[in-house]
C-alpha cells in the first residue's frame, strides 16, 4: 500500500501551458484578495494601508500583461457581484464610486503598464525592477487620488493629504522589497 502511494505521489502533474497560465493569473486574482484582508487604519486617512501592491509588484515576475490586467480585473469583478474582496468592505456597484475605486482603476493599469515593461526589460536589475515599480505605484496612487478630486471634490491639497502622502513612504518599502527578488524573473527566462 505504501509504496503504491509513494508511485502516486511521485507522479508529475502534467498542465498544458494555457492551464498554467490561467492558474497563475487567478492565483495572483486571489492574492490579491488576500492582501485586501491585511489591512491597516491610520487617522491620516479613510483608506487603510494594504499590502496589496506588494502582491502587484510579485505578480510582474510571473504574469504577462495581458494576464496581469486580468488578474486584477478579476480581483474587481468579484467585488463588483458582491463578493467581500475589498480593503473597505465595498461590494457591489457602489465600489466603483467608493473611496478606492481609483486604487481599485489603478490596480488594472498599472498591473498592465508593469508587465509591459519587464517584458521588454531583457535582464532584469535591482534598479529596473524597482524603477518599474515606483511607475506602477504611482499610478495606483495617482489614480487613487484623483478619485478623491473627481468623485468626492476633495481640494487637490486634501486629495493628496488622504490619498497619496500618507501611502508614498509605505509604497517604498513595498517597491524595495518586491524588486529584491527581481532574480525570479532571470530565472524564469
Amino acid at each position: 500500500m505504501l509504496n503504491a502511494m509513494t508511485a502516486v505521489l511521485k507522479k508529475e502533474i502534467v498542465m498544458s501551458k494555457t492551464t498554467q497560465r490561467v492558474l497563475l493569473t487567478l492565483l495572483f486574482s486571489y492574492l490579491t484578495f488576500c492582501a485586501a484582508l491585511i489591512k491597516i487604519y491610520t487617522p491620516l486617512s479613510v483608506i487603510p494601508f494594504t499590502t496589496q501592491t506588494f502582491v502587484l509588484f510579485m505578480a510582474m515576475y510571473f504574469l504577462n500583461p495581458k494576464e496581469a490586467g486580468i488578474s486584477q480585473a478579476l480581483y474587481i469583478v468579484a467585488g463588483l457581484i458582491g463578493a467581500p474582496v475589498f480593503a473597505v468592505g465595498i461590494t457591489g456597484a457602489l465600489a466603483l464610486v467608493g473611496p478606492t475605486a481609483g486604487y481599485l482603476a489603478g490596480f488594472v493599469i498599472s498591473a498592465v503598464v508593469m508587465a509591459y515593461l519587464m517584458s521588454k526589460t531583457g535582464k532584469l536589475s535591482y534598479i529596473k525592477a524597482a524603477l518599474i515599480f515606483s511607475l506602477g505605484a504611482l499610478i495606483v496612487l495617482t489614480f487613487g487620488t484623483l478619485n478623491l478630486i473627481l468623485v468626492y471634490k476633495m481640494p487637490v491639497g486634501a486629495a493628496l493629504m488622504a490619498g497619496f502622502l500618507p501611502f508614498a513612504g509605505i509604497e517604498v518599502v513595498k517597491i524595495f522589497t518586491a524588486a529584491g527578488f527581481f532574480g525570479l524573473k532571470n530565472n524564469k527566462q
